[in-house]
């Protein structure tokens, strides 16, 4: 069954570069006014400028999984040209001639905002005795949900077996908006089949925290292996992250640099 009553509408990608004062905004190096142009450059460069551009994406905008105020205008961004025919191509990744898909990258990228502002991190923020008003970053975020949702729902159906489990992959976390949950009962199914199946441990761990989070039984989908990183709540996740979500608390001049690359990217490369 396809996903049709979408709530939420991706805006015109123009008008969000254009009319988005982004040098007011900023990430993790500061005034977010290189953005703009990095953002441009996801369909209008060449496969080099697109690969920089995704990098800038991962870092300074979504540096160590953190968010900033140019991370929701940017996720707007992304999730309105995921369909547009510039980003079905392969980029340069990590040297030796390897290549990534870019949708699936954003796809990626899209997962990992949504991951951030998810029930985990909120519990861990009012753990650690911060209030989600604070952090307006997070709260924007999580405002553009049912937007974001609707450009992923749109490559949930696509023919790439790749693309459609990175779809999924973000579906789950951008699910967990209370807005959005009543799509759960679709996609859950493609959840359990299809994501659940993959090659790629990371996805394998989203469809298997995903189903667990919606009352579902995921007792047949783990192996022990996995049962046992699961229960440490280690597998397919970046320990820099949940709590890791501290993140959000630190200064957005922060400038250290994350060196570990990302499983997902990784697994894609070495594949293609």
């Amino acid at each position: 069954m396809a996903i049709k009553d979408m709530t939420g509408s991706p805006s015109d990608p123009l008008a969000l570069i254009e009319e988005t004062d982004w040098a007011s905004l900023e990430h993790a190096l500061g005034p977010a006014a290189d953005t703009r142009a990095a953002l441009a450059d996801l369909l209008n460069g060449t496969p080099n400028a697109q690969a920089r551009a995704l990098d800038h994406l991962n870092d300074p905008v979504h540096h160590q999984n953190s968010l900033y105020t140019a991370t929701a205008p940017a996720a707007l961004y992304v999730a309105a040209i995921l369909s547009d025919p510039r980003t079905d191509t392969a980029v340069p990744y990590g040297g030796e001639g390897r290549r990534y898909l870019l949708r699936q990258a954003l796809l990626d990228w899209l997962g990992s905002v949504a991951r951030e502002v998810g029930k985990e991190a909120e519990t861990t923020l009012l753990r650690l005795g911060f209030s989600l008003e604070d952090y307006p970053a997070f709260t924007e975020v999580r405002a553009i949900r049912p937007a974001l949702f609707q450009g992923v729902s749109s490559l949930l159906h696509g023919p790439d077996p790749a693309i459609r489990e990175a779809a999924l992959a973000a579906a789950v976390w951008l699910l967990d908006a209370p807005e959005l949950t009543h799509h759960r009962a679709v996609l859950a199914p493609m959840v359990r089949d299809f994501l659940a199946a993959s090659s790629n441990r990371v996805y394998r761990a989203t469809a298997i925290d995903g189903l667990d989070a919606w009352g579902q039984d995921t007792t047949s989908l783990v192996s022990p292996a996995e049962e046992t990183r699961h229960e440490r709540d280690t597998w397919g996740r970046d320990p820099s992250s949940v709590d890791g979500s501290l993140m959000l608390c630190k200064p957005a001049l922060e400038t250290t640099r994350k060196e570990d690359e990302d499983d997902v990217a990784d697994d894609q490369a070495l594949a293609t």
